[in-house]
């Protein structure tokens, strides 16, 4: 599966607010980077963010499992799930 080809909007965004934010840094004094640099950075973020996909959906997937309750557990704990809305 290559993100770069199915989601390149989404690629192309987050490459481009990583690279403004560099960018900002660099006229405003806080990194001393040159264009090659800047370049590197860049083709890094693009062959990378494929690869943190994955770890986002895994890291979204355990924080959304410890935030559910099953319906066995709210009816031991007496509360009537019907009611709920």
């Amino acid at each position: 599966m290559n993100k770069i080809n199915e989601e390149p909007v989404m690629v192309g965004s987050i490459v481009a607010a990583v690279m403004a934010f560099v960018a900002m840094g660099v006229s405003l004094g806080w990194f001393g980077l040159e264009a090659e640099q800047m370049g590197a950075i860049r083709e890094f973020l693009v062959q990378a963010l494929p690869l943190a996909v994955p770890v986002v959906i895994l890291v979204g997937g355990w924080w959304g499992r410890q935030h559910a309750v099953s319906v066995d557990k709210l009816e031991r704990n007496n509360i009537i799930v019907n009611r709920l809305k």
